[in-house]
């Protein structure tokens, strides 16, 4: 519920809430699960009518570029999926869009890993790698999961980097 209620704060938390929050909390880790955990407690139903009403929003958050409402959708989506046991049926061109972004060095994205040099990520479901280094090799969801910092996702991973991947998420 929290994740849910997260995905639907960029149409919901206007500027000067979202202000007053960081400054109360002074921090916007902080601030975001207080705000992910008030707009999840709301019902299933007008959770997933807000996200319906709102699929077509553009909120974009500030310095993190058109592709992060995406990241969050994908991400959290997994987030979501994996402990209800759903398999994902995001399409393999959805993930390379996300991952062509969350394995660069340079992103904008802020994510646990922030530190993707001296690795190669390479997946197992299309024909998709970036970088160099020791490989990490996996399906898309599992790479994305990987690189947005979900610790159950390194299961699903492969290769000499995994045990590096692993270090700098603890």
């Amino acid at each position: 519920r929290d994740v849910a209620g997260h995905l639907t704060a960029g149409f919901n938390l206007s500027w000067k809430k979202v202000a007053v929050g960081l400054i109360k909390h002074r921090s916007f880790d902080k601030y975001n699960a207080v705000a992910a955990r008030e707009l999840g407690s709301r019902s299933t139903g007008e959770i997933v009518a807000d996200l319906r009403d709102n699929a077509e929003h553009r909120f974009t958050p500030p310095g993190a570029g058109n592709i992060a409402p995406l990241i969050d959708v994908v991400t959290h989506g997994g987030d979501i999926r994996r402990p209800l046991g759903i398999a994902s049926s995001t399409p393999v061109a959805t993930f390379r869009y996300v991952l062509d972004r969350l394995a660069k060095p340079d992103r904008l994205v802020r994510l646990p890993l922030s530190d993707v040099s001296n690795l190669e990520f390479r997946a197992t479901d299309q024909d998709w790698s970036s970088g160099s280094g020791a490989l990490v090799e996996g399906t898309s969801e599992a790479l994305t999961l990987g690189l947005g910092g979900r610790m159950v996702a390194l299961d699903d991973l492969s290769g000499a980097g995994v045990a590096e991947v692993r270090r700098r998420l603890i």
